[in-house]
């Protein structure tokens, strides 16, 4: 039977407590299964894992229906061959992906379920908002998923790999993730990119998804990458034309451009310290206050 959608994780040891979470795997499962959306099924794979992971998915396949238990007995040492593995063996018409230390929000497969749903043929792909909490104090410090564009996809990743849906005609054209090891870290924005180069992408301004960057044994903190690397075996390997109506207008480009190089020159907050140091305070008060009253009449 074809289920609307397939859910894939992948896990190594993630059963352990972390702050004032008891067991990082548990809140990732348990909020995929809690999902005011339940027509799905869940891809659950157990990396090899040497903690109690194996035991606990077991205990989950045998009480959910929906989930589909895949034990493997040696480590593979890159997850995307494993997030491969679910996708092979899922029957979803779409696919969303969750790592083992992050976690959805109730709302999240109904609300990509929905926006990819009404989207004309042409849309390969669809995402939401991600909250990143970085740091052991868990303060949220940004929000991941801005608007599309395709000069800025192709300059850095700007999308949480657990607030995608991607359609299975998508990934049958372009591929699964990448498994060579110099994509490690980069293996979600290279699939992004290549589903870019072939279809459009949609956007959905609704906040599906927690992504939690902090912890010391993460890929983010463990792995490093060189980026020249990277680009080549992307650009280099895979001759991917970009569709001609999907491409940006010069404008468009350069705006994205401009955009990329401010991120990297100015971080967040650069002008209001600025402000402060060089703007009289009774002027810096009236211009924050001007724009705080614009801000609440838009909305």
């Amino acid at each position: 039977m074809i289920l609307p959608i397939s859910v894939i994780l992948s896990t190594y040891n993630r059963m352990r407590s972390e702050g004032e979470c008891p067991s990082l795997l548990k809140r990732a499962v348990e909020s995929i299964l809690h999902q005011t959306f339940k027509e799905f099924e869940l891809i659950l794979i157990d990396d090899c894992s040497s903690d109690q992971t194996l035991e606990y998915c077991r205990e989950v396949a045998a009480i959910d229906s929906r989930v589909k238990f895949f034990h493997f007995k040696e480590n593979s040492g890159v997850p995307a061959k494993r997030y491969n593995f679910g996708m092979a063996v899922s029957v979803g018409k779409y696919i969303c992906f969750m790592f083992d230390d992050d976690e959805w929000r109730p709302g999240c497969l109904e609300t990509l379920y929905q926006e990819i749903e009404k989207r004309p043929k042409s849309y390969g792909m669809v995402y939401g908002l991600a909250a990143l909490y970085t740091g052991d104090d868990q303060k949220k410090s940004s929000i991941l998923g801005g608007k599309w564009g395709w000069g800025k996809i192709d300059a850095y990743n700007f999308i949480s790999n657990n607030a995608v849906i991607v359609k299975r005609s998508a990934i049958d054209l372009v591929g699964g993730y990448d498994e060579d090891p110099i994509l490690l870290r980069l293996c979600d924005w290279d699939l992004w990119w290549r589903i870019g180069r072939k279809f459009k992408v949609g956007r959905v301004k609704a906040l599906v998804a927690n992504v939690y960057s902090h912890l010391p044994d993460s890929i983010g903190m463990t792995k490093t990458f060189d980026w020249d690397a990277c680009r080549k075996r992307q650009k280099g390997l895979r001759e991917i034309p970009l569709k001609k109506e999907l491409k940006e207008p010069l404008l468009c480009k350069l705006r994205t451009h401009l955009f990329t190089v401010w991120v990297f020159l100015f971080p967040r907050g650069f002008l209001k310290k600025m402000a402060k140091k060089i703007l009289p305070m009774p002027l810096y008060l009236f211009l924050k206050q001007t724009r705080d009253f614009f801000r609440n009449a838009r909305s």
